[in-house]
């Protein structure tokens, strides 16, 4: 069976075989990585984009005033939370009535439509 899979590979893939008819591992893998001839491929590093302290504040700000929609992951009793405004999450041992407004001191990341802010681990 092996063999006759061989004759399906094209002549470019065949390998030199040794002992028992398989290929050595470094020799399939330089096959297999070869690039056809003409043909040339260029890499690019992507490009580090660093905002300041005051892009990232005029971000929030003019999210603030367009009124668009802010997220955050919050830690509630050891587990974490996607949450936005008017949601409601379910929850073991929390001393809250039910429907209480609640302080959420762990919050982990916060982001909307135009940045993402990120704790180390908590946001502060």
């Amino acid at each position: 069976m092996w063999r006759r899979a061989v004759s399906l590979v094209t002549p470019a893939l065949r390998l030199p075989t040794q002992g028992a008819g398989l290929a050595p591992v470094t020799a399939l893998r330089q096959a297999l990585t070869r690039q056809p001839m003409g043909v040339r491929t260029a890499v690019t590093q992507p490009k580090l984009e660093l905002t300041s302290e005051q892009t990232v504040a005029e971000a929030v700000t003019r999210d603030l005033k367009r009124g668009n929609p802010f997220f955050a992951v919050v830690q509630v009793a050891g587990k974490q939370y996607k949450v936005s405004a008017d949601d409601v999450i379910t929850t073991h041992r929390l001393d809250a009535e039910l429907g209480a407004l609640i302080r959420l001191e762990k919050v982990l990341l916060s982001g909307g439509p135009s940045f993402s802010l990120i704790g180390q681990p908590l946001l502060r």
